[in-house]
């Protein structure tokens, strides 16, 4: 599960069917990247993805005005 916050977090699970089986949030990075800080102007940094395959998660970052 990816949450919408700054910085993006996420909660892994064993078992997604189980409540219990979530994780707390983890940070992805620790803080935002100073190329995003720089580049985003009035706008925010949200709209986190997460695209899988069968084995290898990955993340895309979309800025949305």
């Amino acid at each position: 599960m990816v949450y919408q916050t700054g910085p993006p977090t996420y909660s892994p699970s064993t078992n997604p069917a189980d409540p219990r089986s979530w994780s707390a949030p983890r940070a992805f990075i620790a803080q935002e990247p100073p190329i995003v800080t720089q580049n985003k102007r009035d706008g925010t940094w949200i709209d986190f993805w997460v695209i899988c395959d069968t084995t290898q998660p990955g993340e895309l970052l979309q800025r949305v005005r």
